[in-house]
């Protein structure tokens, strides 16, 4: 079978999930007129994957077109989008970067997906950063901005890398949350230029009724006391940065890495942990989120997916295959928890619907 019939073939079963996809859809309640949305998506892809890949792409059209299908301003990815194990040479980080970024942002604008980039562990060459895998990291950041071309109102040292976004009735922050000191040893954290960064763009940015912030890691821990499994932010709950999201009532901390759901709440700013890495988990799953003047309408969506083929080597998991079977499309991506924050001038009330924002919730201000 030749590339072109494999692309048609793509193309028809994407349009399918497609179709299916925009009657599953479900429509913005209460004053639709005045509501738009936006999705989130972590770690999406934490793989190199070229663009077309057909291990992939049934599967990746299908999770895509079903986004689409939910008709978002934008996506917003917080980071993890390659693999990203490119340190072994200037000149590998840069045909490496040249090709799977370029592969990852196709791919969104073949679906028509506007998108905004956080920077995860794996857009520096992954954890942990000893010994000269420190000195790729500026590369690494100059890779990320010269593909990604996201906003350039960071702070001086971070530009493209942290940014701001007013869109509509919402103020979006991305955030950097791997700040390298002068010894290049690299921190999670959110301090010095940048915090102040952030603290004059909520400052400014008080008119907006919505406030959204974006960082790769989570900066609550999943234990109160416990730094928890993988990467979070150094200080935690006691962190300046959580200190500052409380005080300008922040609406989402919204983040990945763990590839897995967790949601807390501390003081009025809720932390969404989720997403997932296709090439090792069976799923993928996104965050919808219907913004209205007076609330935000948070839903989870999942669906399941089948890992095939050898992974080739630690780290190969492009050489895997990834699909979505007949009948799953068929049934489409499936609600697993859905919550409401309302507001009624500066308060607000929350309201944990179903699912994973029942069960997977911890309420940080009930702790003993």
């Amino acid at each position: 079978m030749n590339r072109s019939v494999c692309r048609a073939i793509t193309l028809l079963l994407c349009f399918a999930c497609l179709a299916m996809s925009v009657g599953s859809a479900a429509e913005p309640t209460g004053n639709s007129a005045a509501a738009w949305r936006f999705v989130s998506i972590p770690d999406f892809l934490n793989s190199d994957v070229a663009y077309p890949e057909p291990k992939w792409d049934s599967a990746l059209d299908c999770v895509l077109s079903a986004i689409k299908a939910e008709h978002p301003d934008f996506v917003v990815v917080p980071g993890d989008l390659v693999m990203g194990h490119w340190s072994g040479s200037r000149d590998y980080l840069e045909k490496q970067a040249a090709t799977y970024y370029p592969a990852w942002v196709k791919r969104m604008q073949a679906h028509g997906l506007k998108f905004y980039a956080a920077v995860g562990d794996h857009e520096l060459g992954d954890n942990p950063w000893k010994g000269q895998k420190r000195q790729f990291v500026p590369y690494y950041e100059e890779a990320f901005r010269r593909h990604l071309r996201m906003p350039q109102d960071g702070p001086a040292h971070m530009k493209g890398l942290a940014f701001s976004v007013v869109h509509k009735d919402l103020l979006l922050i991305v955030l950097d949350v791997f700040e390298q000191d002068e010894n290049g040893e690299v921190r999670m954290d959110v301090s010095g230029r940048q915090l102040a960064w952030v603290r004059d763009v909520l400052e400014r940015g008080a008119r907006n009724r919505h406030v959204v912030v974006v960082g790769h890691v989570p900066a609550l821990p999943e234990k109160p006391g416990h730094p928890g499994g993988g990467l979070s932010l150094e200080g935690g709950a006691e962190s300046e940065l959580w200190r500052t999201l409380e005080k300008y009532a922040v609406d989402l901390y919204l983040c990945g890495h763990r590839h897995t759901v967790y949601i807390q709440r501390k003081g009025d700013v809720h932390q969404i942990l989720h997403g997932s890495s296709p090439n090792k988990q069976s799923n993928f799953n996104y965050l919808l989120v219907n913004v209205f003047p007076d609330r935000l309408e948070l839903e989870l969506k999942r669906i399941g997916t089948i890992l095939a083929g050898d992974e080739g080597g630690p780290y190969k998991y492009a050489n895997r295959i990834v699909k979505i079977s007949e009948q799953t499309k068929r049934k489409g991506f499936v609600s697993v928890g859905k919550m409401t924050i309302r507001k009624d001038g500066t308060a607000k009330r929350f309201e944990y619907e179903s699912g994973v924002f029942r069960s997977r919730f911890r309420d940080w201000d009930a702790q003993p």
